[in-house]
């Protein structure tokens, strides 16, 4: 798991200007958008046309179950939580086993 910050970038333009530019900056050619809306401040046109693929992630048959530091689970957080709570590479676990890429088309 590696993580980029968009403000190492010299991004310009819309926010799916933005995307676009930090997808083929990083050399990726997919992005993978939660089930909260991302997707709404884009132009899924234009990321198509340039060649990425365009993801849904889909934890809600599945939703992983980490600990936190609380007693009990607090879902629907941040995966930015399972990070502090678990570390990157238990967080990958956690992640990689209980989610699945809905292949809907995301326009849907």
């Amino acid at each position: 798991m590696r993580i980029e910050y968009s403000s190492n970038y010299r991004l310009k333009g819309s926010a799916t200007d933005k995307l676009i530019s930090l997808i083929e900056n990083i050399g990726a050619d997919a992005c993978i958008f939660g089930e909260g809306g991302g997707l709404a401040c884009h132009e899924i046109s234009l990321i198509e046309r340039s060649g990425a693929t365009l993801f849904l992630q889909d934890f809600s048959s599945n939703y992983p179950v980490y600990s936190q530091i609380h007693t009990g689970f607090l879902s629907d957080l941040s995966i930015i939580d399972a990070m502090f709570n678990i570390g990157a590479s238990e967080t990958k676990k956690v992640t990689f086993d209980a989610w699945h890429i809905n292949m809907r088309a995301v326009w849907d």
